[in-house]
């Protein structure tokens, strides 16, 4: 980590295994992934193997009953603000915790009538083994927890990145709208996901806000997302730099039913 950081480059990822968070934050870690991964500082122990499923399970079974109002958690959090050590959350990767055969990936709500059927059917396969209600409902309170554990880092003053580990597109808008869920503004959110990924890339010079001088790299929206952060999902047109796209060109393409139309520019020689 000062190899990488005697470089000018920031160090992040997965806790290694046998390791806390704790411990990886005290060697030099800057950014950590998955909500599990920071979580599961409380829950290993010594010979926990984190390399199995257990890192899922675990948090699954133990979270529900976690108690986030107490000092040592309380302490942990305002650790992570103190040093700044940015969390990506990935929430979405993580709704699967709760997840039974038969019932749709937290991943494809709200667009799963614009999907392939086999895209679809794919979806409503579990991952985990939950054998009963009980534990169903016990895994549900955990996964909810996540949320609230997020918004907490991120009243404190811990950074946070938006991530996802998951289905490409469809899976970030759905982070998103868990981060409303658990307690956010949308313009909050916004702001996560646009001015703080480009500057825990390095590229906020250039990119991450709408300002005079940065790269024009836009989107237009059929809605309002600073106050409805699902209106994220009708995108109708993006500029990156100076060539225009059309989501629903690229959605009729994949089989995926258009989610708005597009907007042109009035002279079609703007378009590349």
């Amino acid at each position: 980590m000062a190899y990488a950081h005697g470089k000018g480059l920031r160090v992040s990822g997965h806790i290694p295994v046998y390791l806390r968070a704790q411990d990886a934050v005290d060697a030099g870690y800057d950014e950590i992934q998955h909500i599990n991964q920071v979580l599961l500082n409380f829950l290993v122990k010594p010979d926990t193997d984190t390399r199995t499923l257990e890192r899922f399970y675990l948090p699954a079974r133990e979270v529900a009953g976690m108690d986030f109002d107490a000092k040592p958690v309380q302490d942990y959090i305002a650790m992570l603000a103190k040093k700044q050590i940015v969390i990506d959350p990935t929430l979405t990767a993580f709704q699967f915790l709760a997840q039974r055969n038969g019932q749709q990936s937290a991943s494809f709500v709200g667009v799963e009538d614009h999907l392939p059927p086999s895209v679809v059917r794919t979806g409503k396969v579990a991952q985990l083994e939950i054998p009963d209600d009980a534990t169903a409902a016990r895994f549900r309170q955990s996964t909810d927890k996540l949320g609230d554990f997020t918004a907490r880092l991120y009243r404190a003053g811990v950074p946070l990145v938006a991530g996802t580990d998951d289905v490409p597109g469809f899976a970030l808008l759905r982070e998103l709208e868990l981060y409303v869920q658990a307690g956010l503004t949308p313009a909050e959110v916004l702001q996560i996901a646009t001015r703080n990924g480009a500057k825990y890339s390095y590229v906020d010079k250039t990119l991450g806000s709408v300002e005079a001088g940065k790269t024009a790299d836009l989107i237009l929206v059929d809605g309002d997302p600073t106050t409805n952060i699902s209106d994220l999902r009708k995108v109708a047109t993006v500029i990156k730099g100076d060539v225009i796209y059309y989501p629903s060109e690229i959605h009729t393409e994949l089989g995926i039913k258009p989610f708005a139309e597009p907007v042109r520019p009035v002279s079609q020689a703007a378009a590349k």
